[in-house]
C-alpha cells in the first residue's frame, strides 16, 4: 500500500468494525463479529424499550426515559480524523522504506491472537533516522481527544499513545520537561489566534508545586509553564500521531498507532515508533465497554512518550 502508511485510503473504512465485512463461514466468529452481535442485541433491546434513538414522545414512560443513557452507544459515530488540516498532514505523511509497509501478513482462518503477535513482533518498535541538539521548542501537530467509554474496537478515537492533553508539562515544566516552549494548534473555542505556545515563565500564581526529581531525587518545584496566543510558529520540529489498520486488523480487534517526529521545513521523517492493541469482547457480555486487552510496547520501548521525543530532538536545557 501507499501513502502515509497505508492509512488515508482505507481509514473512514476502517475505522468503524461494525461496518466490516460478514466473517467467513464455517469458522469461529471474529471478534468484530462478536461485537457486531452485541450491537444488535443491544440495538434490539433498546428497540423494544424504546430508549436512545428510538426514544418516542408518545410514550407515557417518554419523560422518564430521556435521561437514561444506557442506549446512547447506538448514536455514536466514529471520529473522523481527516476532518481537520492537522489530521490530513499526520495520515499524508510518508515513512521512508521499508517502513511504509507492515511485514506482518494475515492468512485466511489466522487466529486473532496469532496475528497479533506477529504484528508485535515484526512491527511495533522504535526507528530513528536523525537526532537534532539544542532545540528551543516543538511543535505538537494535532490535539488530543480524550476517550470515551465506547471507543474501544469501535474506534470512536484513534488508537495512540498521547494520553495527556497537556503534553507542555511533561516538554516544558522543568525537570522532566526540557524545551522552552511547545507549541500547538488552537481548541475550538480556545483563542481567535491559530495557535498557543506554551513557554518557561514566571511561577503561574495559585498553582500547586510540581512533584519531580532533580539528580535522582524528590523535589517539588514551581509550575512555571505561561501561555500566549500566537499566529506564527517558532518551532522547527513537531511530533504527531496516527492510527494504522486494515480491516483484517480490525476484523481481529487489532489497532494500531504510529508517534512521528518530523522536521516541519521538509516533512522529513525523523523517528518515529509503532505500537498494537488488541481488544476482545468478556464473555456473555452485553456491552461493547465490558472488553479484555492487550498491548505491546516492543522492548525497545524502554521511555515514555516524552523523553522519546526528547531523545530524538535533545532540548537546550540539560538534563538535571
Amino acid at each position: 500500500m501507499e501513502e502515509g502508511s497505508m492509512n488515508t485510503r482505507n481509514l473512514l473504512s476502517s475505522l468503524l468494525v461494525a461496518a466490516l465485512s460478514i466473517p467467513m463461514s464455517g469458522c469461529a466468529a471474529t471478534v468484530g463479529q462478536q461485537f457486531r452481535d452485541i450491537m444488535a442485541d443491544i440495538d434490539a433491546q433498546c428497540r423494544k424499550d424504546k430508549m436512545g434513538p428510538y426514544l418516542d414522545p408518545n410514550d407515557p414512560h417518554y419523560i422518564d426515559k430521556r435521561p437514561i443513557t444506557d442506549c446512547d452507544i447506538l448514536k455514536v459515530k466514529p471520529a473522523d480524523p481527516l476532518a481537520t488540516e492537522e489530521g490530513r498532514f499526520a495520515y499524508s505523511i510518508k515513512l521512508p522504506a521499508p517502513h511504509d509497509k507492515l511485514k506482518a501478513e494475515y492468512r485466511p482462518g489466522m487466529g486473532a491472537e496469532t496475528y497479533f503477535k506477529s504484528l508485535c513482533e515484526k512491527d511495533a518498535g522504535e526507528w530513528v533516522f536523525k537526532t537534532v541538539e539544542g532545540v528551543e521548542g516543538v511543535f505538537q501537530g494535532r490535539n488530543y481527544q480524550p476517550f470515551n467509554d465506547s471507543s474501544l474496537i469501535f474506534q470512536m478515537n484513534e488508537a495512540n499513545e498521547i494520553l495527556d492533553k497537556n503534553m507542555e508539562d511533561r516538554l516544558v515544566q522543568p525537570y522532566h520537561g526540557r524545551f522552552n516552549f511547545m507549541e500547538r494548534p488552537r481548541e475550538q473555542g480556545e483563542t481567535n489566534k491559530l495557535y498557543v505556545r506554551f513557554f518557561r515563565g514566571t511561577e503561574v500564581p495559585g498553582h500547586y508545586k510540581i512533584g519531580t526529581q532533580k539528580n535522582k531525587h524528590p523535589v517539588y518545584v514551581p509550575y512555571i509553564v505561561n501561555m500566549e496566543q500566537i499566529d506564527t510558529l517558532n518551532s522547527h520540529y513537531g511530533f504527531t500521531w496516527r492510527q494504522i489498520s486494515t480491516s483484517d486488523m480490525l476484523e481481529s480487534g487489532i489497532t494500531g498507532g504510529e508517534t512521528i517526529i518530523y522536521d516541519r521545513a521538509t516533512s522529513e521523517v525523523l523517528a518515529f515508533r509503532r505500537f498494537f492493541y488488541r481488544y476482545w469482547p468478556e464473555s456473555n457480555s452485553r456491552y461493547t465497554r465490558l472488553t479484555n486487552g492487550d498491548s505491546c510496547h516492543h522492548p525497545n520501548f524502554p521511555k515514555s512518550v516524552a523523553a522519546f521525543i526528547q531523545s530524538v530532538l535533545v532540548p537546550i536545557n540539560p538534563a538535571e
